[in-house]
């Protein structure tokens, strides 16, 4: 009896371990993105065409609500941000008991849950852990387990990344801003300070997004990028290299997404609503910086064009 306790107890110790480390650190560090996954589609887009058994990059909000974590297991639920009532937005990040007053439809919400290599849910509550909470923006990478394009929408998830430069809620707007200038009409008009609307297309270098900071640079109409020629192979059509650099440069524009301290924030923009080299995009925001030819602009929302 003796041996046989002895034995319980070696085989009990070595699982402890592991139970507890889930159940302080969270999801396993391969399953932790540091980057924005290529690729990410909105909750709303994904349960119209998602299938079972289908790979996919989601991408949505965690909303106010006090169902949305599951205590003592890796399994949370996100909404497509674009459901949200806006009479919810000024009460997002606020402690709640008894649910949200102001619920997303069930056919914008996406339930994410984390399995370990047996198939099961990995017993750990992933509530504060990761930079994941109320108001967070989240990357998820993972298979369909199910899905009816109408109201269900389970993923199992393989990785994560939840941006630690929070995007602000309805930042990516969903109808076109009107009287959106050209680029180089808004340099000749605009002054610090100014509220304006730009259209350009991600571009004018090689690398047009900053590395992990809310930047890039775009490009108005006028200049052609290379892939606007058919007989051009160029493998970076978005650096304009075939348009001479001064007019480049009359055409270009700076956007930057800030933090309360006027920061850039600590995450990259690429990825967003399929944002890449060549979107089109219209851009919202305040005019910093006018002078020297340059255009700086500190974006409130960003529309992403179809072409």
């Amino acid at each position: 009896m003796m041996k046989l306790n002895t034995i319980l107890l070696i085989a009990l110790l070595a699982v402890l371990p592991t139970s507890i480390a889930a159940a302080q650190d969270g999801l396993p560090k391969a399953m932790v993105l540091d980057n924005i996954p290529a690729g990410a589609v909105e909750i709303g887009e994904a349960m119209r065409t998602a299938k079972t058994g289908d790979s996919i990059v989601l991408r949505g909000r965690i909303t106010d609500s006090s169902d949305v974590f599951v205590p003592n297991r890796a399994i949370f639920r996100l909404a497509d941000e674009s459901a949200v009532p806006l009479c919810c937005l000024s009460d997002i990040g606020k402690p709640v008991s008894g649910g949200s007053s102001c619920g997303v439809p069930v056919r914008m919400r996406a339930t994410i849950q984390f399995l370990d290599n047996r198939g099961r849910i990995i017993r750990t509550g992933l509530n504060g852990k990761h930079r994941l909470g109320i108001a967070k923006e989240v990357f998820v990478v993972g298979t369909v387990q199910q899905a009816d394009n109408e109201s269900v929408l389970i993923v199992n998830a393989k990785q994560l990344h939840v941006p630690e430069g929070n995007i602000p809620f309805g930042f990516m707007l969903n109808e076109e801003p009107e009287n959106a200038q050209h680029v180089i009409d808004a340099k000749k008009s605009s002054r610090p300070g100014d509220k304006i609307a730009v259209r350009g297309r991600v571009g004018g270098s090689v690398t047009p997004f900053v590395e992990n900071r809310a930047v890039f640079t775009i490009v108005g109409r006028g200049p052609h990028a290379c892939s606007d020629h058919e007989d051009d192979h160029c493998k970076t059509p978005w650096d304009y290299c075939c348009t001479p650099r001064d007019d480049l440069r009359a055409h270009s524009a700076t956007i930057q997404i800030v933090d309360e301290s006027g920061a850039p924030l600590r995450t990259g923009i690429k990825g967003r609503h399929g944002i890449k080299e060549l979107s089109d995009l219209t851009i919202t925001g305040t005019v910093i910086s006018s002078e020297g030819g340059s255009l700086i602009i500190r974006a409130s929302g960003i529309y992403v064009n179809e072409v």
